[in-house]
């Protein structure tokens, strides 16, 4: 898979986990598959997320969350966290939770498994030109 691949993959199973795809829900109701607590331009809700303009808007800074968690740079999520760290850190409950047992079943890897080791094995080579 390509890098943005990945981060679409990531950022689709973030949104499965948050409930985004039942439209009774927050993140749906809020345009924020993420269901993201702050954002840049975002409006801030009574119930501590925020609300995006449109839905678009809320897949792009959940895109750009995913590669800021990836990037190495997030003090948040350091490079080596495992699925179950990272999972009890971005939903607040610990693990294990359904947020973890959704990415973990659905990539069929384990939870203790870091991130970045996953990423490493699915991400395409570098093509030289």
């Amino acid at each position: 898979m390509t890098k943005q691949q990945i981060i679409g993959l990531l950022s689709t199973l973030t949104a499965i986990a948050e409930g985004y795809d039942l439209t009774t829900e927050i993140p749906w109701r809020q345009r924020n598959p993420g269901d993201l607590i702050q954002w840049p331009g975002a409006t801030p809700t009574p119930d501590g997320k925020v609300k995006f303009d449109l839905h678009s808007q809320g897949w792009l800074a959940l895109e750009a969350q995913w590669e800021h968690m990836l990037s190495g740079n997030s003090p948040l999520y350091p490079r080596g966290i495992t699925w179950a760290a990272l999972s009890a850190r971005y939903c607040g409950q610990a693990y294990p939770n359904p947020w973890c047992r959704e990415f973990t079943s659905t990539l069929a890897v384990d939870a203790q498994t870091p991130v970045q080791a996953w990423v490493d094995a699915n991400l395409d080579p570098p093509t030289t030109p």
